[in-house]
């Protein structure tokens, strides 16, 4: 066996998450060892949305540019519809933005959010992922290496991992080891962590046992001669399926549930499509996958002493909402700063504890909205004559278009669950007597009261607030008076090396009226993964004690 490898962080998973962790690592100057046992990324199709939240994410490490590049065609609509069959009659649509007009609209004055949701499928951003870790100096990436074994200590983790091609074994010793392997983790096997929460049961639809395929349907939205849509529910009496658009031209993901029995190796998947279709559809099968729906499951512990877990390792859930992949980039924004602060030296070694009070709260409101989505979906009564032709049918659609807007609306967007994550509780936050908006999982309401999301603006160059934000603390600050406040802030940061820095904003760059009925006090510390440690009119008298605070060394 070769020499130990020393590293400060090993990740276990290379998936969206598991790199994510590793750019966002390297993006705070850390180096990380990543290993996968697959030796290449998914070529089978799975999650479609890169959320508003997630392309924040991705913004500030540089990507999010790039990610727009991939998927459909940025003039291709996003919308939702909902249809008898594919070639059948339109029972209703959610209208969207093109992607292109979608970032035009982030960029008025007033918008919530500098990024939107961007459509693109997994298996595209997880090859264009593993390309930029590849670039990153500080990213040592393996995949084809499998964890064999793990051990820890007070001092360090000490793991095993083998090169599937090769039969090479390696020793990796790190200070912190994280789980990002999925939802078989071997991580949180190895710790003997299980999940809690609601199981799956069977339903007509988006519960229980279901399929995926991936598909090339030539020609089919020109068959279809209807506006163009990013995701097609198809609703009839036979059958039930989602399709999503992959490329925007020929390339197809469906969802569905197999009839008894059925397995992707017995599926007739082109008669599928036909049916779902209503016939004449020629189909070239590109993959089948089985897969399991209406999970609402959460870890017992997202960590154990220096060993931690992120993304489906943690949480894991049914698809529905697209929130899963999107609450995993999440973890690693939360972790990454923390465990840089540790190896770093300005947090105290006990910062990282509070990843699992902050994170698995978000984690249990989560994967409950998005099961509870698959429920109503799986649910849903299919009503006789929905494909009737002339006026009883127009009728029947009518009134199940109503009854969809009533518990679908907002349904593939839920900008209130992306966007609306709070740590009110943390020992990390300082509340300031105030009360955030109610949680509401489709509508975001922006609030500066400590826990929350730093609310967004434009700078009146077109640069956003966000941009602007150092790589640790942020100390906003606007109107006059303060300069006193700021320097007694910025002397014991400067001390205890914690990273901050003072963005004073004033009317030549960004619309005053509205920073202050976003932010309200003059004087805003914002946390390095952007949400409000602290807000106050002048700085409080122990501004040290207050810094510890954030930084975890009171905990």
């Amino acid at each position: 066996m070769a020499e130990p490898i020393r590293t400060p962080i090993l990740i276990v998973g290379g998936g969206p998450v598991g790199m994510v962790l590793a750019i966002d690592l390297a993006w705070r100057g850390v180096r990380s060892v990543l290993v996968n046992r697959e030796p290449d990324t998914s070529s089978h199709p799975r999650g479609n949305s890169n959320g508003c939240r997630t392309m924040e994410h991705y913004r500030r490490l540089g990507i999010a540019d790039a990610v727009r590049q991939l998927g459909p065609p940025a003039d291709r609509s996003h919308d939702v519809v909902f249809l008898t069959r594919l070639l059948g009659h339109e029972i209703s649509r959610v209208s969207y933005l093109t992607p292109e007009q979608e970032v035009e609209h982030c960029r008025r004055p007033g918008s919530s959010i500098p990024e939107p949701t961007h459509r693109a499928n997994q298996i595209y951003v997880e090859a264009f992922l593993k390309r930029h870790t590849e670039t990153l100096a500080p990213c040592d990436v393996r995949f084809g290496w499998t964890l064999e074994d793990f051990r820890q200590d007070q001092n360090q983790v000490n793991a095993v991992v083998s090169h599937a091609a090769t039969g090479k074994t390696q020793r990796i010793a790190c200070d912190y080891l994280v789980g990002c392997d999925g939802a078989h983790s071997t991580v949180r096997q190895g710790l003997g962590i299980s999940y809690e929460g609601l199981d799956t049961s069977e339903l007509p639809f988006m519960s229980g046992q279901m399929l995926s395929a991936h598909v090339r349907v030539s020609g089919l939205q020109q068959a279809m001669g209807c506006k163009p849509a990013w995701q097609h529910w198809i609703l009839n009496a036979e059958a039930r399926a989602v399709v999503f658009t992959l490329d925007g031209k020929d390339d197809y993901l469906i969802l569905f549930k197999p009839r008894e029995g059925q397995t992707p190796e017995t599926t007739d998947m082109a008669g599928f499509v036909d049916l779902i279709a209503g016939g004449g559809i020629e189909t070239e099968v590109i993959s089948v996958k089985s897969w399991t729906a209406g999970f609402a499951l959460v870890a017992e512990s997202f960590r154990q002493g220096r060993v931690f877990l992120a993304g489906d390792a943690a949480h894991l859930f049914t698809p529905t909402g697209g929130l899963g992949m999107n609450t995993g980039i999440d973890d690693t924004a939360n972790l990454a700063w923390k465990l840089a602060a540790v190896l770093q030296g300005w947090g105290d070694p006990s910062l990282p504890d509070t990843y699992e009070a902050e994170r698995k709260p978000v984690a249990i409101r989560n994967t409950n909205i998005a099961r509870g989505y698959s429920q109503s979906l799986g649910r849903m009564i299919i009503p006789d004559g929905i494909e009737d032709d002339g006026e009883a049918g127009d009728r029947q659609r009518a009134l199940f278009s109503a009854q969809l807007a009533e518990t679908q609306d907002g349904q593939s967007m839920l900008l209130g669950t992306q966007l609306g994550a709070r740590y009110d509780d943390s020992l990390l936050v300082i509340g300031d007597g105030t009360s955030p908006p109610p949680d509401d999982k489709v509508t975001y309401r922006p609030s500066a009261c400590p826990g929350g999301r730093a609310p967004h603006l434009w700078f009146r160059d077109g640069s956003a607030l966000f941009d602007h934000f150092g790589q640790g603390f942020t100390l906003l600050t606007f109107g006059e008076g303060h300069d006193g406040d700021v320097q007694d802030f910025v002397a014991p940061a400067t001390h205890r090396r914690i990273p901050l820095k003072v963005l004073r904003l004033e009317k030549a760059m960004v619309d005053m009226s509205l920073l202050h009925r976003l932010y309200e006090r003059p004087l805003v510390l914002i946390r390095p993964d952007q949400h409000i440690a602290w807000r106050g009119d002048v700085l409080p008298e122990d501004a040290d004690g207050l810094l510890r605070q954030v930084s975890g060394w009171s905990t």
